[in-house]
């Protein structure tokens, strides 16, 4: 995925997850939209998109296996909060079908 342009991250991410249950889905759009809206007084709380990926990150994306404790490693940390960041920064494409699919439809 690092070799990935953003624009092709960001639409690998938006289809993913819209494999979410609808529940899922739509909870997980409301707090990305007001983790993004947190982002926009940066300037006052001193909170962008990655500094609230790496504080909300490991709490939105589960690491460990069911019934298993798991230690998030500080590379999968780094992984997880970076496309934590991108989602909150992407937060108003959340929940629609990007334009390349339908492109190709």
């Amino acid at each position: 995925m690092r070799s990935l342009s953003s624009d092709k991250k960001v639409e690998i991410y938006l289809n993913i997850l819209l494999l979410l249950p609808d529940k899922h889905l739509h909870a997980l759009i409301y707090i990305l939209r007001f983790l993004h809206e947190i982002t926009l007084n940066e300037r006052d709380n001193k909170m962008n998109a990655k500094n609230l990926a790496i504080c909300v990150g490991p709490g939105i994306m589960r690491t460990a296996v069911e019934g298993k404790a798991s230690v998030m490693t500080e590379q999968c940390a780094t992984s997880v909060s970076d496309i934590v960041e991108v989602l909150i920064i992407n937060a108003a494409k959340l929940g629609y079908v990007a334009d390349s699919v339908y492109e190709r439809s």
